[in-house]
């Protein structure tokens, strides 16, 4: 249910085993942190009964409220909590993985530098069209081309 999954961040926040293994993964500013779920489907989770509604959770690491947390997963980190008793029965801990520091963010300020640098999408395509059109080819003649009664392929 949908409130289950709401309550998923104040569920891993407030359990201190949680917070610690955020810790050893270099998450100390909760406030950022975004906590994602995952269905367990079949498979099982030790010291935990099948019989339980389990979810598995996810983090994801902001760098302020707009940021993409999908840029910077926290690895190896996994939660399993019980949607019965709205508590984490179960921590899959590895080794930690540094966050990735780049943005991953897709507004002007974050991707207008990289868009100014790409060929216009339209000059791309008539590029591509030219290249593989079955009515242009080279005819020898300095490079001439010329045309068939073909229409070209729509993109």
């Amino acid at each position: 249910m949908i409130e289950e999954v709401m309550k998923l961040d104040d569920i891993v926040k407030s359990d201190p085993a949680a917070v610690a293994a955020l810790a050893r993964h270099g998450v100390h500013d909760l406030e950022l942190l975004q906590v994602d779920p995952w269905s367990t489907g079949t498979l099982p989770i030790d010291g935990v009964s099948p019989g339980r509604r389990v979810i598995r959770a996810s983090a994801y690491l902001r760098e302020f409220a707009e940021d993409n947390g999908y840029a910077h997963p926290v690895g190896n980190l996994v939660f399993a909590i019980d949607c019965n008793e709205g508590s984490v029965v179960a921590i899959d801990d590895g080794p930690p993985i540094p966050l990735p520091p780049e943005s991953g963010n897709y507004d002007v300020g974050s991707v207008a530098r990289s868009a100014r640098t790409c060929a216009p999408w339209r000059s791309l395509r008539a590029r591509a069209r030219r290249s593989r059109s079955p009515e242009t080819s080279s005819t020898g003649s300095g490079g001439a081309c010329r045309r068939t009664s073909t229409p070209s392929r729509a993109w």
